[in-house]
């Protein structure tokens, strides 16, 4: 970075935002938490099938990104291992919409096990994508700007997604039949996403200098990752906070399910909860992405945590407030999914930039495939939620949401020391 000028560095640092905003309006689209499950329970899903979903999302998403780690360790430039991925992904997105169109009325069910499918394929190519995606952040935005330009690039992609999200509220507002609203949703996805492809290949690389001349065998490579779990204690407080997080944000796909489903919000507020959500994302990034520049991603981490137990607290207030002012619990809801937006738009700002803060120079990319591999554990999370709710009730989950997040903010407020000598990765890994 060094090496580059100053303007060539700002434009750098606005690509990078501009792929944040085009990142969060297509994810308004497919909303994880909004539209996704709802389209999921439309196509007959039970809701083990809908926390299933949440689980293939995060399993596409995490379990590769170690390999992707490995794959762009020591390379001289990155980009094209985020572009050609991304590519992909977006592919699948698109040839998704004629199988829904044809099958959602006839076969539902092929049309939802293609959506699993589609899902799987997309999480994984944006996990190839992301972790050559964090070294490029390492090597076009200087650290003393990092928090900055992720909390304008997320406040302003809130903006965006905020219009999406009244996007979304009108196209499922409207008479069509199902599912034609879903596909128009998807394809809008599809485009949003692309948008940031074309800012990333704009983005102007600087050539590494490989510290080493070739990669390690995974015999030699596996034990050091080991040890970077065993004697970073700073990288072991966050990977257990994230443990607990993750848990605790199991239950936000049945926020939206339990809203139209037992409270009777109708389906079309989706929309205004999707708005709410990118509204809780822009509070975030202008909030505390400076936050995290002027105290640490820590403090932000902490904050969370204690929001996390609010969403779920909302929530088990849903029933008191129908019964007495029913007019007031779709903004109970909006409160909720307020919530859920500040959460998710302090991932980068909290978790991942602090992992990237710790991590050696050189090792940015394998720390950050390392923390999203070893965060598969909250897999568990979204299917044990379905399960709860189907066996019992969704306030049971909520109950059980609050007491993980409790027990997150118990962790989180006792920040560690660094470790005396950091578990960087031998000559030959750095790169």
């Amino acid at each position: 970075m060094d090496d580059l000028p100053e303007c060539v560095v700002r434009r750098n640092i606005a690509l990078v935002i501009v792929d944040s905003i085009s990142f969060l309006t297509g994810a308004t689209f497919i909303g994880s938490t909004t539209v996704l499950p709802s389209l999921a329970r439309l196509l007959g899903g039970s809701p083990v099938v809908v926390g299933g979903l949440s689980a293939i999302q995060t399993a596409g998403w995490l379990l590769p990104q170690l390999i992707a780690g490995r794959s762009v360790l020591n390379r001289p430039l990155v980009k094209a291992h985020v572009i050609a991925p991304g590519i992909l992904g977006r592919a699948v997105l698109v040839l998704y919409v004629p199988i829904l169109l044809l099958c959602a009325r006839l076969a539902p069910g092929v049309a939802l096990a293609a959506l699993l499918v589609t899902l799987g394929i997309f999480f994984l190519c944006d996990a190839f994508s992301v972790v050559a995606w964090f070294e490029l952040l390492t090597k076009v935005v200087p650290a003393s700007r990092r928090g900055r330009a992720l909390g304008v690039g997320q406040a302003l992609g809130s903006l965006t997604g905020a219009g999406a999200g009244l996007a979304v509220q009108a196209v499922l507002a409207r008479p069509e039949p199902f599912p034609g609203g879903y596909a128009l949703l998807l394809l809008l996805a599809a485009a949003a996403l692309s948008v940031g492809l074309l800012a990333l290949a704009g983005i102007r690389e600087p050539r590494a200098v490989p510290q080493g001349k070739v990669l390690p065998p995974w015999r030699e490579f596996g034990p050091q990752l080991i040890s970077i779990l065993r004697g970073e204690p700073r990288f072991a407080w966050a990977m257990v906070a994230c443990w607990l997080a993750g848990l605790t944000d199991a239950a936000a796909a049945f926020y939206v399910l339990y809203a139209t489903g037992p409270i009777g919000i109708p389906q079309d507020a989706i929309g205004v909860f999707a708005t709410a959500g990118v509204v809780g994302g822009f509070l975030s990034g202008t909030m505390l992405g400076a936050l995290g520049d002027r105290r640490g991603p820590a403090e932000v981490i902490r904050i969370t945590m204690g929001l996390r137990c609010l969403a779920p607290v909302l929530a088990l207030a849903a029933p008191a407030c129908a019964a007495r002012a029913p007019a007031a619990v779709l903004w109970l809801f909006v409160a909720v999914f307020v919530v859920q937006g500040v959460i998710n738009g302090a991932f980068l700002i909290g978790f991942v930039n602090y992992v990237l803060g710790i991590a050696p120079a050189g090792s940015s990319a394998v720390y950050g495939a390392l923390f999203h591999t070893a965060s598969a554990l909250i897999l568990v999370g979204p299917l044990a939620a379905g399960w709860l709710v189907q066996v019992a009730s969704h306030e049971a989950l909520f109950v059980a949401s609050l007491a993980l997040a409790l027990a997150g903010v118990g962790l989180a407020v006792r920040t560690p020391q660094a470790a005396k000598q950091p578990r960087a990765l031998d000559g030959r890994m750095a790169g």
